[in-house]
């Protein structure tokens, strides 16, 4: 009885640390299968040493992964067992396990892991939206190479660019003289699903940008499939961690009413890119999206409707009645950067950059428009950029050439072929519309305008910035920017984007990289049958030196790390028919897809 009294207290100590002991274990067991994927090696842990430099003794220089000491260093994504990605309650600081190399082995991992390539091709929304979350690990990874760390990037930027008013090239838009002090300058940016664009964008400008506002919806244009917020996802990596300060996440819901309802082929990507200045004007000025609208709520059929629907989505993303008030729903998480305040406080100085992701001005342009005194009236000042088309190896001509004029034009009147116009300053000071445009509201020193499909209809239309002033880049050589593209941008299609034998390949998950390449080389046969696309070296002496010069500092200093951006194509590329081929001027007779 004594050693039956004695030994029972230590039984039940000895199965209470035993369970106890499970119970961690189990835990560990746990979130490591949360955190890792099924059929990917474990990833290396991230330290930090006193200096805040990462310590990762397990892992090469090549792969450490460089976090700033202020921010949380982000957890893997996972994977259940049919291989989905599930970040579905992850932090927006999430960091894929999935490398973006430039030899796509890690697009062909995702590919070979897809299971619904039946409803892809037959453009089934469940289908889209499954594939678009799919290959969100590619979409939002960093790149893979030695540049990674932004800190390096940074110590390549060129020095800063001379500030000269009275530059010849400068003429018509600036009186010669430099400001007492700078404006606060407003990038709209509206974004889809380039991150790596989005980068080479706020690199290139922003000593000049006060304010990025990135727009960004859940729902793509064509015709409003559900998409990932993908800047929201990559938004605490490093790479743009560091422009927070400077940045204005605003997210278009896709439950808004509406959305795809709007009349018109353009009136989804109309409201998408109008809507982020009236909801930056009703977050912070005042209601002006009523002004916006005011002169066409009255309008009657179409016109009137598509009034009143815009600017019920402007006044419910942003959080607004017509009475006014109400929470900052469309705000991301980053919430309003204190850069706001500056805008504020110098709105009537302040100047407007607005145009697509992919159309990018120069640091160069950009600093002037910051520091010059602009001529009156402020009638819209125009950037010309070179229209590249698959990487920055390629013109595309534009039928622009009658719209720039000048006696820049009349020099080298084979300049204009191969040049975009874009607008892209404003005056911030109110929104004004019309009763037959809904595009681009702005107020300019009492000068209504509004960008039109034909920016030669616009006033101003020969007050542009001299060529070199930007690129567009309109397509490029990642498989994925163009399948996001072909099913979710209004003027493009997927026709050809699946091949049957690069379909019957993914569904035998037996996708390599040669199967990429064939199917890029294709692609970019097409581009030069259906158009005048040229190479680079097809064009004058100066128009190439034009071309080169506007080309963002970051793809110039680092290549390797924009690869699908960038002028050289990859060396893995370089023995095959692929987009290497196109720098020979006699592609065309060598395309046999």
């Amino acid at each position: 009885m004594m050693r039956a009294q004695w030994t029972s207290p230590m039984k039940r100590a000895c199965l209470l640390l035993f369970g106890c002991m499970m119970v961690g274990v189990l835990n560990q067991l746990f979130i490591f299968t949360i955190h890792y994927p099924l059929d990917q090696p474990v990833p290396f842990f991230i330290s930090r040493d006193a200096s805040g430099t990462d310590a990762n003794e397990s892992a090469s220089a090549s792969t450490s992964l460089h976090y700033p000491r202020d921010q949380p260093v982000p957890f893997f994504s996972s994977r259940d067992a049919s291989g989905t990605v599930a970040n579905a309650s992850a932090p927006a600081s999430m960091s894929p396990v999935v490398v973006r190399d430039c030899e796509l082995e890690g697009l062909v991992g995702l590919l070979n892991t897809f299971d619904d390539w039946d409803g892809v091709g037959n453009l089934s929304s469940p289908a889209l939206k499954a594939f678009f979350e799919h290959l969100a690990p590619w979409v939002v990874a960093e790149p893979s190479s030695r540049t990674r760390n932004p800190e390096e990037i940074e110590a390549l930027r060129p020095p800063r660019p001379t500030i000269d008013c009275n530059a010849s090239r400068y003429r018509g838009v600036f009186t010669g003289r430099r400001l007492p002090s700078p404006r606060p300058v407003v990038d709209l940016v509206p974004f889809g699903f380039d991150l790596a664009m989005l980068e080479l964008r706020l690199l290139e400008t922003a000593d000049a940008v006060d304010l990025f506002v990135v727009s960004e919806s859940e729902a793509s244009e064509k015709p409003g499939h559900e998409k990932p917020l993908f800047f929201d996802m990559a938004k605490d990596q490093p790479r743009f961690a560091r422009f927070r300060p400077k940045i204005l996440h605003v997210i278009r819901r896709a439950n808004t009413s509406g959305v795809a309802k709007l009349k018109g082929m353009w009136a989804l990507e109309t409201s998408t890119r109008g809507w982020p200045t009236a909801c930056l004007s009703a977050l912070v000025f005042e209601d002006m999206a009523h002004d916006c609208y005011a002169h066409s709520l009255g309008g009657q059929g179409d016109e009137g409707q598509h009034a009143r629907r815009l600017l019920e989505e402007n006044l419910g993303l942003c959080g607004w009645s017509e009475s006014g008030g109400g929470p900052r729903r469309a705000v991301g998480s980053w919430g309003v950067p204190e850069a706001l305040a500056t805008i504020i406080k110098n709105r009537n100085e302040a100047l407007l950059f607005q145009n697509d992701e992919d159309e990018l001005m120069t640091r160069e342009v950009a600093l002037h428009l910051k520091h010059c005194e602009l001529k009156k009236p402020h009638t819209p000042v125009y950037a010309p950029t070179t229209l590249f088309k698959i990487n920055m190896q390629h013109l595309q001509p534009t039928n622009h050439v009658k719209c720039l004029g000048g006696s820049d034009l009349q020099r080298a009147p084979d300049y204009g072929k191969y040049l975009w116009k874009n607008n892209n300053i404003a005056r911030l000071v109110t929104v004004a519309c019309n009763r037959t445009e809904a595009m681009y509201p702005v107020e300019i020193d009492g000068t209504n305008f509004l960008r039109r499909h034909n920016p030669c209809t616009g006033p101003g239309a020969s007050d542009h910035l001299g060529f070199g002033s930007g690129i567009h880049l309109s397509s490029t050589a990642d498989p994925v920017q163009t399948w996001l593209k072909g099913f979710s941008v209004l003027e493009a299609n997927m026709g050809g984007d699946f091949p049957a034998y690069l379909l019957q390949a993914a569904k035998n998950t037996s996708v390599t990289p040669s199967h990429l390449i064939r199917w890029l080389s294709a692609k970019s046969c097409r581009y030069m049958r259906a158009t005048n696309v040229v190479h680079i070296s097809q064009v004058s002496a100066g128009f190439q030196e034009f071309s080169r010069s506007s080309m963002p500092w970051a793809l110039k200093a680092a290549p390797e790390r924009f690869c699908f951006h960038n002028p050289v194509p990859p060396a893995i590329w370089s023995n095959q028919l692929s987009i290497a081929s196109l720098a020979h001027k006699d592609f065309k007779e060598k395309c046999t897809f």
